[in-house]
């Protein structure tokens, strides 16, 4: 403990047993007591036999303060039975300072005197003394109180140990961002104001590293390990070893972590090693001597879990011995609600075990066992702003799992979506349901651009509890339950419409699949490896976005044959429409501009694409209620053009009278310096536009878990502070660089100004997959606009659009066309939306030679 904790507390305790200094020999009695107490802070008492003796005179300390009044006697044993507590942690007796602790909290909660800074001492106490399962659950009941600085605020000395449980609580409530940023906090100060050894920089830098490990980060992990001792950084640095494939540097951190007297994590680490390196007997002596030695039910159920893996990865054929130790291991595993992650893994793992049996119907079972977990631990978690707690990344073993039996034919089409539903866009779709609100809507724009502009971290830190403050609010207004849809409502849904195509993708560890259905007829198509598609990914991607690439119909041809196998080609061959639903890694794959039979489908269909079939449903269910355009364009923020080093918008203006004249004029209008946040809040809050068309920069920041800012004219607002401007029922229309683009999530898309338009109640959006040559995206908004004036269907209108750019030599180069996605179902009643034959060829040549004529002046390159 600090030294500049003794000094308050021998204060507060010599006033608090003031009334017992009673004569010549109270007084000596309370002095002795008086030393007594500052004996457990002296770090010269780490003999046994002294911190006894301050044991025992604590003990009668505990019993003197029964004659104290009422209230101030109860206060007193609370803080005497922390002091209690803490010899027992000084003297290495861990389980009995726990007991103690507990003990104190639990009365001083029926004493009605839990709180201020003993409460908060009792807690950095019971985090050095508690299993991880057990402080997990009491840091989850302590929300309230270390979340609020109001209720710290007695506790100044201990502020860096209180940063560091409020960082580990928001990572535990899921908000990785707000988490990870308390955590590097802490890290910084630690270093700057702890010494080498002190054990409070160790925690705080071991925490942040292993953080780091855990999300494979792996460079700044060992950037954090380097400031620790050896001993204390042996576990993180052996599986960063393990991480970089270094297998043998793993393997002699586990056996000195073992000689050490930490069993648990050197067997581990031990049984990686052998395992990655391919000694699968030497791993499973390994687990199984974890297995005898483990205490507590997770390592034991690990260990039980990590020897079934083993014996798939043998080569048993059928898989028997791996099934009964996974359901050992499941059996452990019952009821402990902060083992969720794991149970996920185990139950997919069992699916994989029955599946390697033949019993194709127990093993679909194992793996809806496990994502019915997923579900269960998301609907429990926390959501805020930001994000929310996802056991995704666990999952995906048993999506995995759940496709690659039914590719082999067994089962339905729609049941698959199902499951993929299960893996995609959680938190839009919460969005949607029950949008987070504020109720300060403007100061909730500052604070967000204090964390964004700021330098101050003191002022960040500030802000980022204001904005915590707003999640909690949102959160106690949220009653709506926002839930996948089932197989029977998917086809429901669809299941009647034999002119769309839904392709739902899953890039899974091993293998990755794609689900397609037309009206009631549908397939689940294995596409390979996940590791050879990468790079056809990574290619065809480059290919659209890098000017250097003047030919990307190669790489875009290679991509199309392996994420659009023959059968799927041939369903879309008969369709007009298709609906893309990739997961996070395919989010940015330009499918528009990959070809079937020599035509790109963003030419020949109306392309939707959807973060999940389940949002696209909500959003497809907004009514339309309003009329006319809203528009914004021209936004004059000079400032912040030369701080993010944006060029200037030199098409906004030409951009927004051609927007204007599809609609006849625009109802309202915001340009340059007056388009501001709280202006498009005003313009927008009669909530009666049709469409929203909002012409701007957009920004990704990593430093806000929504990635994406939208440049107004008073500064970059992000995701909080634009849900608040209302979309209801409209069409939003981001005509700004990448602002489709955000924070990828697994399985859910990327998260950033897409979470706007479903949160403020908008029916759908058009947004950019990647930065967009400003002439070329000014004159596809304008083309978008006047065909979706015409025929109301905003697919089938960007279609045409991309069409009359394509034709266009200038424009053929699918960067210039394919770069705006559609993300909503909006169609002009049935049928409405295939009136391409409408148009007629005369108009459709007209505007491609108008284009042309447009096209041979000089083009701005910068981006928007």
């Amino acid at each position: 403990m600090s030294p500049r904790l003794r000094a308050p507390l021998a204060l507060a305790l010599g006033l608090l047993l003031a009334p017992l200094a009673r004569g010549q020999e109270e007084a000596a009695q309370r002095e002795a007591l008086l030393r007594a107490f500052r004996a457990v802070e002296d770090p010269k008492a780490q003999g046994f036999a002294d911190l006894e003796a301050v044991a025992t005179e604590l003990r009668v300390l505990h019993e003197r303060a029964g004659s104290l009044p009422a209230g101030k006697r109860e206060r007193t044993r609370f803080f005497i039975a922390v002091r209690e507590a803490e010899v027992r942690l000084r003297q290495g007796r861990l389980e009995e300072a726990g007991r103690l602790g507990l003990a104190a909290r639990a009365q001083a909660q029926a004493d009605q005197v839990y709180g201020g800074g003993y409460r908060a001492q009792l807690l950095v106490l019971l985090e050095q003394c508690l299993d991880a399962p057990g402080f997990r659950k009491l840091l989850v009941e302590e929300r309230a109180f270390l979340v609020d600085p109001a209720a710290t605020a007695e506790a100044e000395w201990l502020a860096l140990p209180l940063a560091l449980l409020q960082a580990q609580l928001a990572l535990l409530d899921g908000h990785d961002a707000r988490g990870m940023a308390l955590l590097e906090d802490c890290a910084e100060r630690a270093l700057r104001e702890l010494p080498r050894e002190d054990p409070w920089r160790q925690k705080c830098l071991g925490r942040l590293a292993w953080e780091f490990v855990v999300r494979q980060d792996l460079g700044r992990a060992e950037v954090y390990l380097k400031e620790l001792p050896p001993t204390v950084a042996a576990y993180p640095r052996g599986l960063v070893a393990l991480r970089r494939g270094d297998h043998e540097l793993a393997l002699r951190a586990g056996k000195a972590l073992e000689r050490g007297g930490r069993a648990v994590h050197g067997l581990l680490l031990q049984g990686e090693a052998h395992e990655l390196a391919g000694r699968i007997d030497e791993a499973r002596a390994a687990y199984a001597k974890l297995k005898e030695s483990a205490r507590e039910p997770l390592d034991r159920a690990i260990a039980l879990r990590s020897l079934g893996d083993c014996e798939l990865a043998s080569g048993s054929l059928d898989g028997k011995a791996a099934e009964l130790l996974y359901r050992e291991a499941l059996a452990l595993l019952r009821g402990d609600r902060h083992a969720a992650a794991e149970r996920v893994q185990v139950a997919a793992r069992l699916g994989d075990a029955l599946a390697r049996q033949g019993r194709r119907d127990d093993a679909r079972e194992a793996y809806r066992a496990s994502l019915a977990e997923v579900d269960e631990a998301r609907r429990g978690a926390v959501s805020d702003l930001f994000g929310a707690s996802w056991l995704v990344d666990e999952s995906l073993r048993a999506i995995e799992g759940t496709l690659g039996i039914w590719s082999n034919g067994a089962g339905d089409a729609y049941d698959a979506l199902a499951v993929l539903e299960i893996g995609k866009a959680r938190t839009l779709l919460d969005w949607a349901v029950h949008p987070p609100q504020t109720g300060d809507e403007a100061g909730l724009a500052g604070a967000v651009r204090e964390v964004v502009l700021g330098e101050d971290p003191a002022a960040i830190d500030a802000q980022l509890r204001a904005l915590e403050d707003a999640r909690r609010r949102s959160r106690s207004r949220s009653t709506a339950e926002a839930r996948p849809l089932g197989a029977d409502e998917l086809r429901a849904s669809f299941g009647r419409d034999e002119e769309t195509v839904l392709v739902s993708y899953w890039l899974g560890e091993r293998e990755a699949f794609v689900v397609a259905t037309v009206g009631p007829l549908g397939l689940v198509l294995p596409l390979g490896p996940t590791a050879q598609l990468l790079p056809l990914l990574a290619s065809a991607r480059e290919a659209v976005t890098s000017p250097e690439i003047d030919e990307p119909w190669p790489a875009l041809d290679a991509a199309a044959t392996a994420f659009l196998p023959a059968m799927l080609q041939n369903a879309l061959r008969g369709a007009r429409r298709v609906v893309f639903c990739p997961d996070d890694r395919l989010w940015l794959l330009p499918f528009e501009a990959l070809r079937i039979a020599g035509r790109p489908l963003g030419l020949t269909h109306a392309v939707e694409r959807a973060a999940s079939l389940s949002l696209r449903a909500q959003l497809a269910a907004r009514v339309p209620h309003g009329r006319g355009l809203a528009l914004v364009d021209s936004v004059a923020a000079p400032d912040d053009e030369s701080r993010f080093a944006l060029a200037p918008l030199r098409y906004s203006a030409r951009e927004g009278e051609l927007v204007a004249e599809a609609y006849g004029g625009a109802r309202g209008r915001l340009q340059g310096s007056a388009a501001t946040r709280d202006a498009l809040a005003a313009l927008l809050a009669p909530a009666d536009f049709d469409v929203v068309h909002v012409s701007a920069h957009a920004v990704l920041d990593r430093r806000v878990p929504t990635a994406s800012l939208l440049v107004l004219a008073d500064g970059p607002m992000a995701l909080p502070s634009l849900i608040g401007i209302p979309l209801d029922g409209a069409l939003l229309v981001l005509a700004a660089c990448s602002s489709a683009n955000g924070e990828a999530r697994s399985g859910e898309g990327e998260l950033g100004l897409l979470g706007w338009p479903g949160a403020a109640g908008a029916r759908g959006a058009v947004a950019s997959l990647w930065p967009i040559n400003q002439q070329a995206g000014s004159d596809l908004m304008a083309q978008f606009h006047a065909f979706r004036a015409e025929c109301r269907d905003s697919a089938e209108a960007m279609r045409r659009a991309r069409e009359v750019l394509a034709a266009a030599p200038n424009y053929a180069h699918p960067r210039y066309w394919a770069g705006f996605g559609v993300f909503c179902a909006e169609r002009d009643g049935a049928g409405g939306g295939f009136l391409s034959a409408r148009l007629g060829l005369l108009s459709l040549c007209g505007v491609a030679a108008l284009l042309l004529a447009i096209g041979v002046a000089a083009r701005a390159r910068r981006g928007r």
